[in-house]
């Protein structure tokens, strides 16, 4: 997971993995993981979920693990628009590091605050259609999805989403044909993902 500070990359891998929600967890230094497991078409798969310090100083470090990922989800605060317009620096500094396609989750959090009593409108909300057009100019190996680690809005969907989006990466990769189509490459049970 990679986005600005605060964005909320820490509470929704709590949420992915406990189901709770912390109202201030500590800020990341550096890189942690945690690991899960996500049940997806009645298999099992292990994911090692990476999160990233938002923090400028740490972003060298961030990105020497760009190269070992799986899949990357890039998130952003609905709330805070330069945290939305910092998703093209998070995603220069990937096509920068990674030289082939990598499937990519844009993750618009905090969406439960565009429902609230916003009387002072001291709050304005980057629009879904926005993050579901800034997937579509990244390309096709991006989905966005809006979440909140708060209430557990569609957090369980964006781990699978996810993984999906792995297995298919990876079975395209198990699927390279050469020979008039005769597939040189066995399939396998590849169970360990990482994003």
């Amino acid at each position: 997971m990679i986005g600005d500070s605060t964005v909320g990359k820490t509470s929704l891998i709590n949420r992915i993995r406990t189901g709770t929600f912390k109202s201030d967890p500590f800020p990341t230094i550096g890189i942690d993981f945690q690991t899960v497991q996500v049940k997806v078409d009645n298999e099992f798969y292990d994911l090692q979920l990476w999160d990233t310090a938002g923090q400028e100083r740490y972003h060298s470090i961030t990105r020497n693990y760009y190269r070992r990922v799986d899949a990357i989800c890039m998130v952003f605060d609905i709330t805070k628009e330069q945290t939305f317009l910092n998703v093209r620096n998070w995603l220069t500094s990937i096509e920068d590091t990674v030289f082939e396609p990598i499937p990519l989750l844009l993750i618009g959090n905090k969406c439960d605050l565009r429902y609230i009593n916003n009387k002072d409108d001291k709050l304005s909300f980057i629009t879904r259609q926005s993050g579901i057009r800034l997937a579509d100019e990244i390309g096709p190996n991006c989905i966005f999805i809006e979440t909140s680690c708060k209430t557990g809005f569609d957090v369980d969907n964006t781990i699978i989403i996810a993984t999906k989006m792995i297995i298919a990466k990876q079975n395209q990769k198990n699927n390279c044909k050469v020979n008039g189509g005769i597939n040189v490459t066995p399939k396998s049970n590849y169970t360990k993902k990482c994003c």
